[in-house]
């Protein structure tokens, strides 16, 4: 039986991206829907020899790369001070004032918009930690709203005067907690409310149109939201969007998300923005510090792979659309390992900044950065693989507005019609063909080890038709047969077809389809499973006398962390 399900989006014709990751496009996103990629630690990082390359390994400028994905909107974080009392950076990209206006230069150079984040702090500030700069230490909350409007107004200005083309300011990030130092909301409003006057005199100084942004996160606690979108509205903070950071792996569901921001809007009357999000496209870790995410194969409805990693965030797109958004912004997209073994790795961090922490940050926060400096933990989230070259899924971006597709089938889309029905079950003499009964009893399971390495997985996305699919994975080495044994009840030629799709085998996988008659096996050709969605269909023909025993099935045999889904199972008679 056919079941209706909302229809694809074909791909435009004019402007696609080829790609071998699949990205459906979102009908009806803007043209100027902002795309936007914080590249904060990207100075830290070239100068630790970090090089960017193509995916044919030509060494390209990262500015002038992301520009042609399609990234209009280049996000920085300005610290007040970073550096300790001997000019040691503290590290995170020693992000001041200075190092984010050559970012905006740069930025602008390659075509893009500049994005600047005031932390007011002189490090990390996040909904846990709201650190006051040190030159403000011990200040009252009036005098800090002072020196907030003073150090924006001029940071602003000689941003902009480096060539930046500034078109948003957050003044705070993640302030659910606090801002500054200051915890009480009505010593962070007045900081807002100065912050936000420095933006407005600089804006109108050089009569450019900055947007000014307040950003909270936890997006998960909707009751928090609604309180602070209220709380700016009673308020009457004078800015422009309601910003909020939404990472998949932390934050709740995609409708959530969408319902958070339609509520925001409502409730303030504002824009509303993702101004951080990301997802992982490996659990590897490149520089001997622990990832912040990505320990899981699967990290909520998404594999951690590059595909996964395009789809996560085509989804937090289309989600934020949904939501009335205004644009998406990632979060630290080219944040790689930097060169060298783990002890020239740990020279660059301190000399230069490009880990998260030195050691030198440990003046000013003992309790985090001093115990636990190091590398990036996100570098399994970047466009990049560790040694710098271009991963397929940067081409998200470009995606979500124009879709994707393959060279070798054009119009493959998930290698199949992308505007075909759904069947949510095939025709087939084997039962359950497709896997959507819960009753499994028909399909023999056999394999090696102590852990069964697969189930009936339901997840629409990861199955040919329908919401299930035969699924595998483990930690451990892959081996098992599935199988279905029927006795035919005439003569003729028969045909058993399947699809299978999946990755991270293994160049040793060995995987194929297999059809029995009585003791008499076929079996398919080696099936190599090359990505998410990219189904391979083997199909086995046979002659059967009635009466015959048949058995149809697939053995699998792959490297821990292999993955796939098995459907659409089916044997026919050509009679």
């Amino acid at each position: 039986a056919e079941t209706a399900v909302p229809e694809r989006a074909d791909p435009d014709p004019g402007n696609a991206v080829v790609s071998e990751v699949y990205v459906e496009r979102i009908p009806g996103l803007p043209e100027d829907f902002i795309d936007g990629m914080d590249i904060s630690s990207v100075i830290a990082e070239e100068k630790s020899g970090v090089q960017y390359l193509d995916r044919s390994g030509n060494p390209v400028d990262l500015f002038e790369f992301l520009a042609e994905q399609g990234i209009d909107t280049i996000r920085v974080r300005v610290w007040n001070d970073p550096y300790d009392d001997e000019g040691h950076g503290y590290g995170g990209g020693n992000c001041n004032a200075e190092v984010a206006a050559e970012i905006g230069r740069r930025a602008a150079a390659a075509g893009m918009n500049l994005l600047v984040d005031f932390h007011y702090s002189d490090f990390w500030a996040d909904p846990n930690k709201q650190m006051e700069p040190k030159a403000w230490a011990k200040k009252s909350a009036d005098d800090k709203a002072e020196l907030a409007y003073e150090y924006t107004k001029k940071s602003l200005t000689d941003i902009i005067a480096a060539g930046s083309q500034v078109s948003i300011v957050q003044i705070g990030n993640e302030i659910n907690n606090g801002l500054s130092g200051r915890t009480s909301k009505f010593d962070v409003i007045k900081i807002l409310r100065r912050a936000s006057d420095a933006v407005r005199e600089v804006s109108s100084d050089t009569a450019d149109d900055i947007k000014i942004a307040v950003h909270f996160t936890g997006v998960d606690n909707k009751n928090q939201i609604a309180e602070k979108a209220q709380w700016l509205t009673d308020e009457q903070l004078d800015y422009d969007i309601f910003g909020v950071s939404y990472y998949p792996f932390w934050h709740g569901s995609l409708s959530g998300l969408t319902e958070v921001l339609k509520a925001a809007k409502e409730t303030t009357g504002k824009d509303v923005m993702i101004l951080e999000t990301s997802f992982p496209r490996t659990t590897e870790d490149g520089d001997f510090t622990p990832n912040s995410a990505g320990d899981e194969h699967e990290l909520g409805n998404y594999f951690v792979s590059v595909q996964g990693q395009a789809q996560a965030i085509r989804d937090v797109y289309k989600a934020s659309f949904d939501g009335g958004a205004i644009g998406v912004c990632y979060w630290e997209g080219a944040w790689i390992p930097v060169p060298g073994d783990q002890n020239e790795k740990k020279r660059l961090w301190e000399e230069y900044g490009s880990g998260w922490a030195s050691s030198y940050a440990g003046s000013y926060d003992p309790g985090d950065a001093g115990r636990y400096y190091g590398g990036s933990s996100w570098d399994n989230q970047a466009f990049f693989t560790a040694d710098g070259h271009a991963l397929d899924s940067i081409h998200v971006f470009r995606g979500v507005h124009y879709g994707t597709f393959s060279e070798a089938d054009p119009m493959s889309g998930y290698c199949k019609d992308p505007n075909a029905p759904v069947v949510s079950e095939v025709d087939s003499l084997l039962e359950n063909s497709g896997f959507e009964d819960e009753d499994m009893s028909m399909w023999e399971v056999s394999f090696e080890g102590s852990d069964n390495p697969t189930d009936r997985q339901t997840k629409e996305a990861d199955a040919m038709h329908g919401e299930n699919a035969f699924h595998f994975w483990s930690s451990k080495a892959v081996e098992f047969t599935m199988k279905q044994t029927i006795s035919v009840a005439e003569d003729g030629t028969y045909r058993a077809t399947a699809a299978i799709q999946g990755g991270d085998t293994g160049d040793d996988a060995e995987i194929y389809m297999f059809a029995a008659v009585n003791d008499n096996e076929q079996r398919s050709d080696p099936i190599k499973l090359s990505g998410w969605v990219n189904w391979k269909e083997p199909v086995i023909e046979f002659d059967a006398s009635a009466g015959d025993s048949v058995t149809v099935g697939f053995y699998v045999k792959c490297k821990p962390g292999g993955w796939g889904t098995i459907d659409d199972v089916s044997l026919l008679s050509d009679g």
